[in-house]
This record gives structure tokens, C-alpha cells and sequence, in this order.
């Protein structure tokens, strides 16, 4: 399979099917609301072909995604096995098991190794990998003209973390790009105009701020809930505090609420403590005190120390 050919786009689905579908349409940039994934894995389980490496591999991104030490083991267990068949695309995701150490031991060699293999095939996202192990010298030697020579493929490739990655080298005057704060913002907003979500916040942010261009904070808003609306956990946790504080737009308690929830179920601790705080302090319409000391003793058990107190005190 020649994967220039696939699509690099991203693609929102809702369920299981729809993810399962995508991949099988040669889609390579799913995304999906967080939430919804551990029922996605319930129901994956129930429909893949347990023969297809391209079903095999929608199941083992899955459980790469849910992190937990289970599916990590899952995860590892299949892709091992996907790359023994030579498919591509688990190439590159087991390197990238390797770079982050994930259930197992980190190792950038095998993640250089993994992502040239996956590169050679024409597989885009391991070209914006194979970019970044240059640019860092992550497994290889550090060799900008060949980091750029690939972020370029993954450019013309309409591929937004590509996107996003020239973006940074321009803002900061790195990996070889020459500081242009002008190109980097376009290369960002096309970055967001493919739902890539760390784009959208850090555009939200330089729009609120007004550094770099003109200080605009409907749109820098409108990017940051373009980046909460796809699981950016910062995103939301901003959001939470822009309507709850109320010091640039309306304060409005029910958006800050629904928005510190979001980035609470998402593993933030500032905002598990939010999320208790505005229920017993009957902050919300609908406020809970049970739901508000388990969102606390999460918090706590994080280590938040807010959250610690507050529970020592009542």
C-alpha cells in the first residue's frame, strides 16, 4: 500500500464504528471526544476482525490512548505483533511507545528505527516523527536540513501536526527556521483549521495576549473552545477559569463548570477541586455535596493541596 495516498486530515467520529471506518478509509488523524473512549474500547472489541491488521491496529491505538497500564500491555502486545506482518502504520506507533517509554522501557533508538522504517513507506505521521528525532537528535545525530526536508513531506501532505511543528520553529527561531512570529501564526492557524488542538490553545493564548499579533479576545476564544471541543485538558481548564474569574469576558458559573468538569474527567486535578468547590459551595444550579467531596478527595489524592484543606476543614 503506497500510504502518500491516505488521508491526513483530521477526522472527528463519535463511536467506535465510525472510528473503526475511518481507519479502514485510510484516515490516519482520528479524533474523538475523550470521554467517549472507554465505551469506544467495549464496543471495538465486539466488531473488529480479529484477522485485519488495519482492524487490529484502529483496536491497539485505542487502548494506546487510554494509557492505562491494561491497555498498554494490550496495545504493546498487538502492535508487536502487526510489526512481525510488516504493517506500517504500527511501526510507527510502537516507536512512539519507545519514545515516551510507555509499558515499556524508553528506548530512542528503536524509536528512530521504527519511524524510518514507517517514513520509507510513505507513512506521513512517521515523517513528522522521523523530523523531530533529527531536529532533537532523539536515537540519530541532529541534522536540521533533513528534519526540515521532512516536515516539508508532511506539510504537502495537509498533515496539521506538521503544520503546528513549522509553526513552533518559526515562533521560537528553531530546528532551523528563521524567528518569524507572522509565518508562525499562519502556519498555527492552519494547524486549527484542521482540528489539531494544541494550535488552537496556543492561538487562543497569543490572541488573548495580543503578543506577536493584534490582541483579539472573541477569536482568541473561539480557538480555545475549538481546542477544549477536541480533549485539549488546558484548553478547558482556561476556559473553566475565563467565565468563572470573568476579568476578560461575562463571568458565567454554568460554562466555567462545564468546562472545569471536562478537564476533571480528563485527569486535571486543579479542576477535580473546581468541580468540588463550586458544588458545595452551591455555585451551580444543579450542585451536589456528594458529588462535590468525591470530586475533592480526587483532587486530594493527586495531590492538590487546595483540595486537602479544603476537605481538613469541613
Amino acid at each position: 500500500m503506497d500510504y502518500k495516498n491516505c488521508y491526513y486530515k483530521s477526522r472527528f467520529v463519535y463511536d467506535a464504528r465510525e472510528y473503526l471506518s475511518a481507519i479502514r478509509e485510510n484516515y490516519f488523524f482520528v479524533t474523538y471526544n475523550p470521554r467517549n473512549r472507554k465505551k469506544m474500547l467495549e464496543e471495538i472489541e465486539r466488531i473488529i476482525n480479529y484477522n485485519s491488521s488495519v482492524d487490529l491496529y484502529a483496536y491497539a491505538h485505542l487502548l494506546y490512548d487510554d494509557k492505562s497500564k491494561s491497555s498498554l500491555d494490550k496495545a504493546y502486545n498487538i502492535l508487536d505483533l502487526l510489526v512481525s506482518w510488516d504493517y506500517v502504520p504500527a511501526k510507527y506507533l510502537l516507536g512512539q511507545m519507545y519514545y515516551f517509554g510507555a509499558h515499556i522501557d524508553k528506548d530512542l533508538k528503536k524509536f528512530f528505527q521504527l519511524s524510518k522504517e514507517a517514513a520509507d513507506s510513505n507513512f506521513t505521521i512517521a515523517k513528522n516523527a522521523l523530523a523531530l528525532a533529527y531536529f532533537y537528535g532523539y536515537g540519530c545525530k541532529v541534522d536540521f536540513a533533513k528534519g526540515r526536508e521532512c516536515l516539508e513531506e508532511c506539510v504537502k501532505a495537509k498533515y496539521g501536526v506538521a503544520y503546528y511543528n513549522t509553526g513552533v520553529g518559526y515562533m521560537q527561531g528553531s530546528l532551523g527556521y528563521p524567528k518569524n512570529p507572522t509565518k508562525a501564526l499562519e502556519y498555527f492557524q492552519e494547524a486549527s483549521y484542521q482540528h489539531y488542538s494544541s494550535a488552537s490553545y496556543n492561538l487562543g493564548l497569543i490572541y488573548l495576549s495580543g503578543k506577536d499579533c493584534v490582541k483579539n479576545v472573541k477569536k482568541g476564544i473561539e480557538e480555545l473552545i475549538e481546542a477544549a471541543a477536541f480533549g485539549h485538558v488546558n484548553a478547558q481548564k482556561k476556559l473553566g477559569d475565563i467565565y468563572y474569574f470573568g476579568e476578560i469576558t461575562s463571568k458565567n458559573l454554568e460554562k466555567a463548570y462545564s468546562y472545569y468538569l471536562m478537564a476533571a474527567e480528563n485527569g486535571d486535578a486543579y479542576s477535580m477541586y473546581s468541580v468540588g468547590y463550586m458544588n458545595l459551595k452551591k455555585e451551580i444550579a444543579r450542585s451536589d455535596r456528594y458529588v462535590g467531596l468525591d470530586w475533592l478527595r480526587k483532587a486530594s489524592y493527586l495531590g492538590y493541596e487546595g483540595a486537602t484543606k479544603m476537605l481538613q476543614n469541613l
